[in-house]
């Protein structure tokens, strides 16, 4: 069992804090928007209404002690790029960050990222590869 941090709870934020809080992680979901945060609750640990970036707020969740950070932040390209540089900064083990695209990746690398996900190229690929696969059972049959 893993302790984790999920800044941004939004539907990729909020899809990983139901699924590793149904395995047994502890789970910190921390995100802006009071209505995220609220569906969040039922998924985590605890779930904090809080700006993450906010150097006030970094001792109220005692992030050095997190073995994992993912940021789910998307559309803050600042809010995305800080909230991984912090968790590097306090020595967050590992450290998954949400990309939209391959230079906003490769900003992420620079800051200390782990692994960069990018949730709808990877669902496409995923999808596309599935589609081959069932086409080509179809016609074996």
């Amino acid at each position: 069992m893993k302790d984790i941090i999920i800044i941004g709870v939004g539907r990729f934020g909020l899809i990983l804090a139901k699924e590793l809080f149904e395995k047994g992680h502890e789970i910190l979901a921390i995100d802006k928007d009071k209505k995220r945060v609220q569906k969040a609750v039922d998924y985590s640990t605890y779930a904090v209404q809080a700006d993450f970036i906010n150097e006030e707020n970094w001792g109220k969740f005692e992030i050095d002690k997190f073995d994992v950070g993912i940021v789910g932040i998307g559309k803050n390209l600042y809010d995305n790029l800080a909230a991984t540089f912090i968790l590097n900064k306090f020595n967050v083990f590992y450290i998954i960050a949400k990309a939209k695209d391959k230079l906003q990746g490769e900003l992420l690398k620079e800051v200390g990222v782990d692994e960069i996900v990018y949730p709808e190229r990877d669902i496409g690929v995923k999808v596309a590869g599935e589609l081959d696969d069932n086409f080509a059972m179809k016609l074996n049959n």
